[in-house]
């Protein structure tokens, strides 16, 4: 991994201490792939999800190119120094399980190996932890670019400034620009209200029997 990424997005093995979470204060086919992806392989605890159809219409590469993710911002509740899990729900945490998964490509269309997502969101009813790592994560992608992990679906919150559920991304590997976005739920009543709200950030969602499922593809640039 590049030396030049934060030191935060060092993956954590067994040996390092990882802060505890407490009970409830819980080879990409270039021509077919859609923005919003296909259906990737689940969460290795859970049974395999169906394929997922695009949330959006158009190939996510056109001649070997593909236009980059959209920016957004990282708002005020982001914490460094999250633990590497693909699991970051709470337990004793009522809300619905939601596995998100995609593949990380290039402007190019190439698989990105090894870049790291650092994911963070409000818990179902709304409110960040800022005190420890609840429903914050960083997971890895493989050789093929895929990523997953498993949460459960955010509230919305805010009254005037409205947010609908979103999930909150930052994407960094070597050798391209570091992606800060925001990804969303599509038929939302909110979606409309939310000033920040883009529906080029949805995700294509299904409900499954492991919970709901949704997929997302992110496209980065070169540094």
């Amino acid at each position: 991994m590049d030396r030049h990424l934060s030191q935060d997005v060092r993956p954590v093995f067994a040996s390092e201490n990882v802060p505890t979470m407490r009970a409830p204060d819980v080879s990409l086919h270039r021509r077919l792939l859609l923005r919003g992806g296909a259906g990737l392989l689940g969460v290795s605890a859970l049974p395999l999800a169906p394929l997922l159809a695009a949330a959006q219409s158009g190939e996510l590469c056109v001649d070997g190119q593909a236009e980059r993710t959209a920016k957004q911002t990282a708002g005020p509740f982001h914490l460094t120094g999250a633990p590497f899990r693909d699991d970051f729900r709470v337990e004793g945490m009522d809300g619905k399980d939601l596995t998100v998964r995609g593949q990380v490509v290039d402007v190019a269309c190439r698989p990105v190996t090894g870049a790291v997502l650092d994911v963070w969101q409000a818990d179902p009813t709304g409110v960040y932890d800022t005190r420890s790592f609840q429903l914050r994560g960083k997971v890895q992608t493989d050789a093929d670019g895929r990523y997953q992990f498993l949460t459960l679906k955010p509230g919305s919150y805010g009254s005037g400034f409205v947010r609908t559920p979103h999930i909150h991304v930052r994407v960094q590997a070597e050798g391209l620009l570091e992606l800060t976005t925001q990804l969303y739920f599509p038929d939302e009543e909110l979606n409309a209200q939310d000033a920040l709200y883009r529906p080029d950030l949805l995700m294509s969602v299904s409900k499954g029997y492991a919970g709901l499922s949704a997929t997302f593809n992110f496209v980065m640039e070169p540094a």
